[in-house]
């Protein structure tokens, strides 16, 4: 029987490392500090052009993706544009479905 198994890769991202991110509008809601909540990310090199969505840290416990081709911003971490770290995962590869968000990233 196949171990079932889904790998999932969280990225500890500085807020400006990557030049392709796509931050959304600030809310009313949100600390507007000079920062953006991200929209999107593109990484050409590693076939990565998706949607980011923001996922929060219960108990301790990030929240995770709504699926294999989305990546989650987990909100308590840094808003983009801003010093500090955002934290964002995607899975690599999932069981049912296969090459996910991050398959070729290496």
């Amino acid at each position: 029987m196949p171990r079932m198994r889904a790998v999932a890769l969280s990225l500890l991202l500085f807020a400006v490392a990557i030049p392709d991110l796509v931050a959304a509008r600030p809310t009313a809601a949100q600390d507007v500090g000079g920062g953006e909540t991200p929209a999107a990310i593109r990484i050409p090199q590693a076939l990565v052009d998706t949607p980011i969505e923001p996922r929060g840290i219960r108990n301790g416990v990030p929240e995770s993706p709504s699926g294999t081709w989305v990546i989650s911003w987990y909100d308590e971490t840094s808003l983009m544009g801003v010093p500090g770290n955002a934290v964002m995962t995607g899975v690599s590869d999932a069981f049912v479905t296969g090459p996910s968000v991050f398959h070729f990233l290496e």
